[in-house]
């Protein structure tokens, strides 16, 4: 009888110290990505599709995309590339890991003439495409 309860206080503590590596994932708000190196806009069915290109500094960072974001500019769509950074004690690599992010949004407004994607080192600009800007 001893040796079933030594082995079932043994089945315990390891599940107690397994427990932490598979408890919930790790879940933190996204942060600016490191940077963003290019933007393109495209239409798509009355559409605008808009691509950013950029990295973050390690590796394990998670869901990139581009947030929506107030801009000072009327003529200026403006987004933030963000991403989940990964958990503090995660091994990771430390370089600069290429990230790629795409939004589709409606068409905007006349006024609106340029998109701006910031990142935490800098931002990009690009021209709105289609038949809305010419002639402006």
């Amino acid at each position: 009888m001893q040796v079933n309860r030594r082995s079932l206080a043994l089945g315990f503590a390891a599940i107690f110290a397994i427990a932490p590596a598979v408890a919930a994932p790790h879940k933190t708000a996204p942060e600016p990505v490191y940077k963003v190196d290019s933007v393109v806009t495209t239409n798509d069915d009355g559409k605008l599709v808009i691509t950013a290109h950029g990295a973050v500094s390690s590796g394990g960072w998670t869901n990139p995309h581009l947030r929506p974001k107030a801009s000072k500019d009327a003529h200026v769509m403006a987004f933030e590339f963000v991403a989940v950074p990964p958990p503090p004690d995660a091994a990771v690599i430390e370089a600069l890991v290429p990230v790629d992010a795409k939004t589709v949004a409606p068409r905007p407004a006349a006024r609106i003439s340029e998109i701006r994607v910031d990142a935490e080192s800098n931002d990009a600009m690009t021209d709105l495409p289609g038949e809305q800007n010419e002639g402006q």
